[in-house]
């Protein structure tokens, strides 16, 4: 016998009554995802399948199935990252509320995610492109790691001037460096100084600081690893903010008003053009009181 009294408490045969506050709410202990309409459609539509498939074991159905199951992890994920987007699309520089976002995703997520979020395309790294571009920051002799730029243009640029000089019977000589593990080299306190220096927004420098702060190495040999290191230098190389700050990190190269600079990334190409082995001398000379650097 169920019998239903005005105070909400339901009777099952001689069960202990169980009470329920008229005005209670269930406890969530997750955000609620509202998705698109037509992806829960689909949804439906494979649960309809695999409890038919259940009752038969058709082939046909299967294949269904798991063609379904792709879709709809598709469609969730690009459902996720369009509403992740939107997010960071609302949030402001000026009251700093992206900096504010973004480090309590930091803290609400594992390690790797974070580093995950860092290496996809980003309004982070739209914002740092758009202020490098509209303040020059990235100097016009750097072709890497830029939009319309290839290592094609560099050696054009080589030639040419090589050419001239001996159209006109001067004397060419180049200082061609390369360094080795480019983004290691990156000093963190080095970046972060010249980030200042050229007025970069406070929340992006805040951004950037926390992105690189915090990391640890280890080293294994065999079957030994050794304790955790700290790093005062480097980007992690599968993160795409590390071409762009590598970029802001080298924006002060030395120049020379005799030379002529090539950089694309870490390689450079370091030209002088003179009608005499003297001039030539004294325009190459790295102490050279006309060199100066930014």
């Amino acid at each position: 016998m169920i019998s239903t009294k005005p105070s909400q408490t339901l009777t099952i045969g001689s069960r202990k009554p169980f009470t329920r506050p008229a005005h209670s709410k269930p406890h969530i202990h997750h955000p609620i995802t509202t998705i698109p309409k037509q992806l829960r459609e689909k949804i439906k539509h494979k649960n309809r399948l695999r409890k038919e498939w259940q009752q038969t074991k058709y082939p046909s159905l299967k294949t269904q199935i798991n063609k379904l199951q792709r879709e709809i992890k598709a469609a969730i994920i690009n459902f996720k990252n369009s509403t992740w987007d939107k997010i960071l699309e609302q949030a402001t520089p000026e009251d700093n509320s992206l900096y504010s976002l973004i480090k309590k995703k930091v803290k609400e997520a594992k390690p790797d995610a974070a580093n995950r979020w860092f290496s996809r395309p980003s309004i982070l790294l739209e914002r740092l492109k758009a202020f490098c571009n509209e303040n020059n920051i990235i100097p016009d002799f750097q072709h890497g790691f830029k939009e319309n730029t290839s290592t094609l243009h560099q050696l054009l640029r080589v030639n040419n001037q090589v050419i001239h000089g001996f159209s006109r019977r001067m004397i060419t000589g180049g200082v061609f460096l390369d360094v080795q593990k480019a983004f290691d080299r990156i000093w963190h306190q080095g970046l972060i100084y010249k980030l200042i220096k050229c007025n970069f927004p406070p929340y992006l420098i805040h951004i950037i600081n926390s992105f690189l702060n915090n990391r640890a190495f280890r080293v294994k040999i065999d079957h030994f690893i050794s304790q955790n290191g700290s790093l005062k230098s480097g980007c992690p190389q599968v993160s795409l903010l590390s071409p762009l700050l590598f970029n802001i990190y080298t924006t002060d190269f030395p120049t020379h008003p005799e030379a002529s600079i090539h950089l694309f990334a870490d390689d450079t190409a370091i030209l002088v053009t003179e009608k005499t082995e003297s001039q030539y001398d004294l325009a190459s000379n790295p102490t050279s009181k006309s060199c100066k650097s930014g």
